[in-house]
């Protein structure tokens, strides 16, 4: 018998279930996806929750771009493959009125 299921996530690559509710928020705060302009700030290579999102918010016609010191700057494919802009600060991605979505930086991330 099939049963239904919801992915939470694989460990270092993504995190849908925060992306669902990063997407419940914005339609409580908004009311749509399509045409918002979504900022992810920080460690965004090593972020499973700007992965899914970006991949969830893109679907829904959202506008992603994402701002990070140049040593986070992504490098993985799922990034380079996208029209993602890349920022080194806010002010360079002219966002406007879009949101904002801040990223953790773990000191696992990266090695010595």
């Amino acid at each position: 018998m099939p049963v239904p299921y919801i992915n939470a996530g694989d460990g270092k690559n993504e995190h849908p279930t925060q992306a669902l509710l990063d997407a419940m928020t914005i339609l409580e705060k908004r009311k749509k996806l399509q045409g918002e302009r979504i900022l992810y700030v920080g460690d965004v290579e090593h972020s499973r929750v700007a992965r899914s999102g970006r991949m969830l918010f893109e679907m829904a016609g959202a506008e992603v771009a994402m701002v990070s010191p140049q040593s986070l700057k992504p490098k993985s494919q799922d990034w380079a493959q996208k029209k993602q802009a890349f920022h080194q600060n806010e002010r360079s991605a002219r966002l406007g009125n879009g949101m904002y979505w801040f990223t953790s930086t773990k000191r696992t991330s990266f090695t010595n």
